[in-house]
């Protein structure tokens, strides 16, 4: 009896061989199953390129002034939020390594009341230019002034280095302005 059993029995347990036809059927099956998993992978992909060529057309549609704004405005509070958290966090963190005294001078310089007036301040009044401008008069007519009242035998007025200082943040001033029109005309030509 050198027949082999093909059919599962309690006799012979699971050391049986299998026919060709159900080995191919196995194989078959594992294939089908592998596809399945790969088209379960690809149905996120395609579901992502039908939302993207939806939203292509109705950008398509809509006109060219017409703007859509409904994911922006989220966005850009979230950016504000973000960036006034992150602001609070360092402080918080750079007045540990303060003293008590200039915890206080912190607290009381960044409330929202004086930065915006500074912020203001500091746009118009302490520009550059101006204070460049002011420090080289005052210094400059300074010195001639005193040189003169040495000299001549008056008395130094201090009031003098201020009025010059306020004459030459105006110059300044003026000389920027003037070098921001003359680049913006050499830009636009």
């Amino acid at each position: 009896m050198s027949e082999q059993m093909t059919h599962p029995s309690p006799e012979h347990g699971e050391k049986q061989q299998k026919s060709p036809e159900h080995q191919h059927h196995v194989e078959r099956s594992e294939h089908h199953k592998d596809q399945a998993e790969h088209a379960e992978k690809q149905k996120p992909l395609h579901e992502l390129q039908q939302s993207a060529k939806e939203q292509a057309v109705s950008v398509e549609h809509t006109s060219v002034g017409e703007k859509h704004q409904a994911p922006a405005t989220p966005i850009l509070g979230m950016q504000r939020e973000l960036k006034s958290n992150a602001y609070k966090q360092t402080l918080k963190k750079v007045r540990t390594h303060l003293s008590p005294a200039e915890k206080t001078l912190s607290k009381l310089v960044h409330q929202p009341v004086v930065e915006t007036v500074s912020e203001a301040g500091a746009k118009t009044v302490a520009r550059p230019s101006g204070i460049l401008g002011g420090g080289i008069v005052a210094l400059l007519g300074s010195g001639a002034v005193l040189y003169m009242s040495k000299h001549y035998g008056f008395r130094y007025n201090f009031f003098v280095f201020v009025v010059l200082f306020i004459g030459g943040f105006a110059l300044g001033m003026l000389a920027e302005l003037t070098l921001r029109l003359f680049v913006r005309k050499r830009a636009s030509s």
